[in-house]
């Protein structure tokens, strides 16, 4: 048995507490009374509890379930996540060995144990511990809540091609050292190690599950090698954890989901966000990352993309650039982009510094390179290091993939530059083994390399002077190379219902869908390049088609997404960077809108004499037909709209990370010019109110918070001209001119409106 919490307390030394300054507003000092126990909940939440029974005023002041005081009680109660109260794991008899074991050794009773699952542990004993594993993120994570300070304003940039330009202020979740336990969820889940035991059955469900929804986007992990390995125990750790944090979002395992037992219904799963499920791996990965800065290997730059797609997934946009960074590094490190140390793969074909598409170089078919077919051996050492190698060159070309993604969407330059990589690209000629169908990943690194190219000749329109007929002529140059690719590939590649089926089969079906939507968007970008920046006055097309091949581009990436909604919509949500094509076709869309809108009303006329009443009444008759036509045109227009918004809905469902899209998307469907990059909600539970202007002393950590800090649940509880004006009235700095709070008419009825939703 655990001693009592009465001799653990008298035995342990006293501990220093931290000074607490507390303001009173010039009135005086109440003095507060010592109480003997706090209540359970209080002590779960680390909070000061006020010790009055049967409820305490903290929980009450709270809302939180006050589960009752220890020493009450003959079988103490905790509260689970729905609030109702529960018998604690130490009254119960289902409690495992390691887990009593915990218990006793540690010096919390109170706090929640994840044992580590071994192969032979029962189902039962894993899932009575599936809602403690969410707890951490309750006390460490807290939801977004109007009273909890949990997020700061920054100002990011972003260029041309990004989803919204500018310098823009970015409201996100931060963790302040004031949550910092020292112990975290990642010392409750499944441990992978060198033992002789099998790995965690969650962690080999979690490997399964990455495969069957994600492996398609990382081709530098083999199902069946990275199986065997694992059960081997031949893979690197934070390999394992960083696999299993990203596709624990696609996972229905009460363990992770705090799902009550045979739930069949989503609805009854505990109120976490999908991304949030393997939250706790990714925890543990990160904190191991450092660690690996002195002596970098390839798996921790896996475990580095992986990360990145992760950040994108729990809305951390800036961390999806940061870890990123920490591959692109460790690859250059590492000479991954190189020859260098390669005998046999990536030496044939063309490389990306091979690709002229200056709009002086010729195009002539005969510059394009051959591509050999990939070479099989039947010596088992060669083939085993053709392999190392395979994956060492499609670990680069995964990074490259991003480092394209992610520079067209921040609007800024490519950091893998095309004249430092001598290895040639993914061949055209690969096929999977069980089918012999060409694989789409090296097809759409070969569109993406192009589209990062379109993305530089972007990025360097700053105003509408810098649209001249030179740049004119390269996005020709780009479009006619982009067509070409397309052309050479397998017809096996193009894009119909028997492939997409084939490919959704072969677990492909999300590179073949990436492959079509950004050669499609290129291609409306391409016709309209000043699309996502919209300057003062209207760009003339580039040339007299423009507008409709833009937009029949536009229309097929509508068409492939609600033909992938109907065959496999998971397919759609495999990887969080369709987003971008989906955005950007879903502007396109709001354009044609307004512009068919617009042309939808006809001029009322004066009355005309009798002579004239004839032609007059043809010419109003015409007038209203092309008007039926443009009405017709904006409600077509507004539907592809409405299905490129519910595909980035269903992408939200597991990569918070579009949020902000959809964010901007509300507000652009508004008429708002200017958008705002976070919602009323996130506004709200910023730390500091975000201002209009960038502070490049924002945020400062050490410096303190301002008036924004000290708002109260019950005073933003109002609407937003309410919060405006109790700002004003109890801010001791006045707040500046043109802030979203005080008179940006647009963006504070986008605000209002966003909360009725």
């Amino acid at each position: 048995m655990n001693p009592a919490p009465s001799t653990a307390s008298a035995n342990a030394p006293p501990q220093s507490r931290p000074i607490r300054f507390v303001t009173n507003h010039e009135g005086p000092y109440a003095k507060r009374r010592r109480i003997n126990s706090a209540c359970l909940t209080c002590r779960r939440k680390k909070t000061r509890c006020s010790g009055e029974k049967p409820v305490c005023g903290t929980c009450k002041q709270n809302k939180h379930q006050c589960a009752g005081y220890g020493g009450d009680d003959t079988s103490p109660t905790e509260v689970s996540k729905d609030g109702k109260k529960v018998a604690r794991r130490e009254s119960t008899t289902a409690t495992t060995p390691a887990l009593q074991i915990k218990q006793e050794a540690t010096s919390q009773p109170s706090r929640p144990q994840f044992p580590h699952t071994s192969s032979t542990a029962s189902h039962t004993s894993d899932y009575s511990t599936s809602r403690r594993l969410h707890r951490p993120h309750e006390e460490n994570d807290a939801g977004l809540t109007l009273s909890t300070r949990n997020r700061m304003p920054y100002f990011r940039y972003f260029g041309p091609t990004a989803i919204m330009p500018g310098f823009k202020q970015m409201v996100v979740k931060v963790r302040g050292k004031q949550h910092s336990t020292g112990h975290t969820a990642s010392d409750q889940i499944p441990v992978y190690d060198t033992s002789s035991m099998s790995p965690s059955p969650l962690i080999t469900h979690l490997c399964k599950t990455f495969f069957t929804h994600l492996g398609c986007n990382f081709p530098f992990l083999q199902k069946d090698r990275f199986m065997r390995d694992l059960e081997e125990k031949q893979v690197d750790a934070i390999l394992v954890d960083t696999v299993c944090a990203l596709a624990a979002r696609f996972s229905t395992n009460p363990l992770l989901t705090g799902a009550p037992e045979g739930a069949k219904d989503e609805k009854e799963t505990a109120k976490v966000h999908a991304s949030e499920y393997g939250q706790a791996f990714a925890h543990r990965a990160k904190s191991a990352i450092p660690d690996t800065f002195s002596c970098p290997n390839v798996a921790v730059v896996q475990a580095a993309v992986l990360l990145a797609y992760d950040e994108f997934g729990a809305n951390r946009d800036s961390g999806l650039w940061m870890y990123l960074g920490i591959a692109i590094r460790m690859a250059q490190d590492l000479g991954m982009q190189t020859l260098q140390g390669i005998k046999y793969e990536g030496r044939e074909g063309p490389t990306p510094k091979s690709v002229k598409t200056e709009p002086s170089s010729t195009r002539n078919p005969t510059q394009v390179i051959t591509e050999a077919p990939r070479k099989e051996s039947t010596d088992p050492e060669e083939e085993e290091l053709r392999a190392v190698e395979r994956e060492r060159l499609d670990t680069f070309w995964s990074i490259f993939f991003l480092d394209r993604v992610v520079s067209s969407g921040t609007g800024r330059p490519v950091t893998l530059r095309d004249r430092d990589i001598e290895i040639s690209f993914p061949s055209l000629n690969d096929v999977d083994p069980a089918s012999g169908w060409p694989l789409p990943f090296p097809a759409l690194i070969r569109i993406v390399h192009l589209y990062g190219r379109v993305t530089d000749v972007l990025n360097s329109i700053k105003d509408r002077s810098d649209i001249t007929s030179d740049l004119r002529s390269q996005l020709d140059t780009l479009e006619f190379h982009l067509t070409e690719i397309y052309q050479n590939l397998s017809p096996k590649l193009h894009f119909n219902a028997l492939n997409f089926q084939h490919y959704v089969k072969l677990n492909q079906g999300t590179n073949f869908l990436l492959l079509h939507c950004w050669f499609h968007t290129c291609i409306v970008l391409l016709h309209q390049p000043t699309l996502l920046k919209t300057f003062e006055g209207n760009s003339q097309p580039l040339s007299t088609n423009s507008r409709d091949l833009s937009m029949s581009s536009a229309k097929t990436v509508a068409d492939i997404l609600s033909f992938t909604d109907l065959i496999d919509a998971k397919t759609g949500a495999g990887n969080p960077f369709t987003s971008q094509p989906i955005y950007i076709a879903a502007c396109a869309f709001l354009k044609e809108t307004a512009l068919h809108s617009a042309s939808s009303h006809p001029c009322s006329r004066p009355s005309s004499p009798s002579s004239e009443s004839d032609r007059a009444k043809q010419s109003s008759k015409r007038e209203q037909a092309q008007a039926a036509k443009h009405t017709l045109l904006a409600s077509a227009a507004n539907q592809n709209y409405q299905c490129c918004y519910r595909a980035l809905q269903s992408l939200e469902t597991y990569w918070a990370g579009v949020k902000y899209i959809l964010t901007v998307l509300d507000q652009k469907a508004k008429g708002v010019g200017d958008p705002l990059l976070y919602t009323r909600e996130e506004m709200e539970s910023a730390l500091e109110v975000p201002r209009p202007e960038p502070s490049f002393t924002s945020p400062g950590w050490r410096r303190k918070l301002s008036w924004g800090t000290y708002l109260t649940a019950q005073n933003i509880d109002v609407d937003a001209l309410k919060v405006s004006a109790a700002i004003r009235k109890g801010a001791r700095t006045p707040i500046p001119p043109g802030s979203p709070l005080s008179h940006s008419q647009g963006k504070l009825f986008f605000l209002g409106e966003l909360g009725k939703y």
